[in-house]
């Protein structure tokens, strides 16, 4: 699980409306899965950052190599590449074969998604994850001098290309941490939690921890099948 708060899957074209977290094997210290609810956070976002994202959507770049990141067989469960270029066409992604046995893919999603119940209004994308802000700066300099923008292991754009502020992701994460509410592990404790609603997380821990997760009720977004 991402130490970051984030919708499961919410950078591809489908994913799990509900996650299902059991406390098989707490860790002695920390080790929570705080969450933090888009009823808190999505109002606290200014209209001209979401009606830009809502506008263009979110653009998102990833090179799997064994050179770089995770080797395109690991992340597909396939050598083979007719299954992955199946895939992508399947899902509106671009690809590209590159260099020494990569991988480039560049896909346009949703950065706002609406909950197909309640109605509601949620902001719903990976783009503070994969943006380059989320890299330690000395991290990213030497990526990006060696690679390129385009070359790095993620990145995520405005839907039409240009790049996104620095400033709006880290406003993005702020609110997330912000709202967040966390209680420590107990041995069999269960949380069910709404993908479209909340965000969840890691908190740092020490020792040995066993959080197990299990996702239903697949979605698919509108234009996918």
């Amino acid at each position: 699980m991402d130490p970051l708060f984030h919708h499961e899957m919410s950078y591809a074209h489908n994913w799990p409306s509900r996650l299902y977290f059991y406390g098989d094997r707490p860790s002695a210290t920390g080790g929570a899965t705080p969450v933090a609810s888009e009823r808190r956070v999505f109002p606290k976002i200014p209209a001209e950052v979401r009606e830009r994202f809502q506008r263009h959507g979110v653009r998102y770049i990833r090179n799997y190599g064994p050179d770089l990141d995770i080797p395109w067989q690991e992340v597909f469960q396939t050598g083979d590449r007719a299954v992955v270029e199946a895939y992508c066409e399947q899902s509106r992604t671009a690809f590209e074969w590159t260099g020494n046995d990569g991988l480039r893919t560049v896909s346009r999603r949703q950065a706002l998604a609406e909950h197909p119940r309640t109605g509601e209004t949620v902001w719903f994308n990976h783009a503070h994850l994969f943006h380059t802000s989320n890299l330690p700066a000395e991290v990213a300099e030497v990526l990006i001098g060696e690679y390129g923008l385009e070359g790095l292991p993620r990145n995520a754009y405005y839907g039409d290309g240009e790049e996104i502020e620095d400033e709006v992701m880290v406003l993005i994460r702020g609110l997330y941490e912000e709202a967040a509410v966390s209680f420590p592990w107990q041995r069999d404790d269960v949380m069910v939690v709404d993908n479209f609603l909340a965000t969840h997380a890691r908190e740092p821990f020490r020792g040995d921890r066993r959080i197990l997760v299990a996702m239903s009720d697949l979605y698919v977004a509108p234009g996918h099948h």
